[in-house]
């Protein structure tokens, strides 16, 4: 009887830390999920950087001219376009 007793007392205090060890798992997967996510958005904008270097030489990047240099096309950048209401 008193074995029983002691099992029946025991039974709680399991599902509490059962539920507690499921919450706690949950949460590392979300975190995992996350991580892999972000390193997956990493290594994907990684194919592009590269291009993206040899197309910044166009833009006047680094080297400050290039083809689309401000001084080449009016010295102020954009494309002189004003809109309708400019006079």
């Amino acid at each position: 009887m008193l074995a029983d007793a002691l099992f029946l007392a025991a039974l709680p205090g399991v599902a509490v830390f059962l539920l507690v060890a499921a919450v706690e798992l949950e949460e590392l997967l979300v975190v995992l999920g996350e991580v892999v996510g972000i390193l997956g958005q990493l290594v994907g904008d990684g194919a592009a950087e590269l291009p993206a270097v040899f197309l910044d030489v166009l833009g006047g990047g680094a080297l400050g001219g290039g083809l689309g240099s401000r001084r080449r096309f009016g010295g102020r950048g954009g494309s002189g376009f004003r809109g309708h209401d400019a006079s």
